[in-house]
């Protein structure tokens, strides 16, 4: 079945978003110009027939020297304004196409190709695009796809795609109280519609603040500020990184004492899908502090944690160093 929906993430720019049942019903809008940032695991199981492209690495290919090397041959190939780059691969590959879209000469076309759940509700959405240095995605810009294109059939040839990105879709239900909370509680697995939902989820932060500075958009990094250090320092997927955060960010507001919900409801639905806390947080925090002093939300010496105050009601606090060290501290 396929369908499609807009949302229009900054001025008059929309981004449209196709549900597709095949992955070959997207080839036939590849163009003879175009040129494609691909997954190197996708393009060798996929076998796409594309003149141009760039063979990307995942995370490993996520920094300045691949940024280079793919704008230099855009440059000597004479690669237009109004010619299109493709995004075809999980997060890190539309991270860096997007970047690289946005960049060369101030703009071009732009569509992605998630391939990955997680690629699919998150990063392909919303605009935000970068590469790593030293920190994760510490820089970057928000440049939206005009298109994105998703197709169920690259998760059903490979359902290890689908775990990583159910913390993502967890997490939009929650924030929004989202109708398909439900689906999620009996643990039905993500289909077309689930994702689409999720989507929409998302895109209820992102439309009302695109460049992330009136604050409403920070709610979605719930789970991002402790995550995201968990990932770099404990080299864990940046699913299992977001569902970890996300419950000790709850228990952080718990013990500080404000008035957040409990965490079981997340907990519950977290370990439906597979996820299992097995870390012990105070014996890494000492080595996670570091990652978190850098974290983008934060301003000055204070760090932003956000949490649920109820279903579909989030907020956020503000600790110093030394206040989240000691709150840290008393976790079990």
């Amino acid at each position: 079945m396929d369908y499609q929906f807009s949302s229009k993430l900054i001025l008059e720019k929309e981004t449209d978003i196709y549900f597709k049942d095949s992955i070959e019903s997207i080839a036939e809008s590849f163009g003879e110009n175009d040129f494609f940032i691909i997954d190197a695991a996708v393009y060798e199981k996929y076998q796409f027939d594309l003149k141009k492209y760039y063979l990307f690495n995942g995370e490993s290919d996520k920094e300045f020297d691949c940024f280079l090397k793919i704008i230099e041959r855009l440059y000597k190939m004479n690669f237009g304004r109004n010619d299109r780059i493709w995004g075809i691969g999980g997060g890190a590959t539309t991270d860096m196409a997007g970047f690289v879209a946005a960049l060369f000469k101030r703009g071009t076309e732009l569509t992605f190709v998630p391939t990955t759940l997680l690629a699919m509700v998150d990063s392909s959405y919303g605009g935000k695009n970068g590469v790593n240095f030293h920190a994760k995605n510490i820089v970057g810009t928000f440049y939206a796809p005009s298109k994105i294109y998703i197709c169920k059939q690259f998760l059903d040839d490979d359902k290890t795609l689908v775990e990583n990105g159910m913390s993502e879709i967890i997490k939009v239900a929650f924030l929004k109280k989202a109708s398909f909370i439900d689906r999620l509680k009996r643990g039905e697995n993500p289909d077309l519609e689930m994702i689409a939902d999720a989507i929409k989820a998302k895109a209820f932060f992102c439309e009302k603040d695109f460049d992330e500075r009136r604050g409403f958009r920070l709610f979605l990094n719930w789970g991002h500020t402790i995550g995201h250090a968990l990932e770099r320092h404990l080299n864990i997927s940046h699913g299992q990184a977001v569902a970890e955060g996300m419950l000790i960010e709850q228990k952080l507001a718990e013990i500080s004492g404000r008035n957040s919900c409990s965490s079981d409801d997340v907990e519950m639905v977290l370990k439906r899908y597979g996820f299992k806390s097995s870390i012990n947080i105070v014996e890494v925090f000492r080595n996670l502090i570091d990652f978190i002093k850098v974290d983008k939300k934060n301003l000055g010496d204070k760090i932003k944690i956000v949490y649920l105050n109820g279903e579909g009601n989030p907020d956020v606090l503000e600790f110093n160093v030394f206040e989240i060290t000691s709150y840290m501290e008393k976790l079990v």
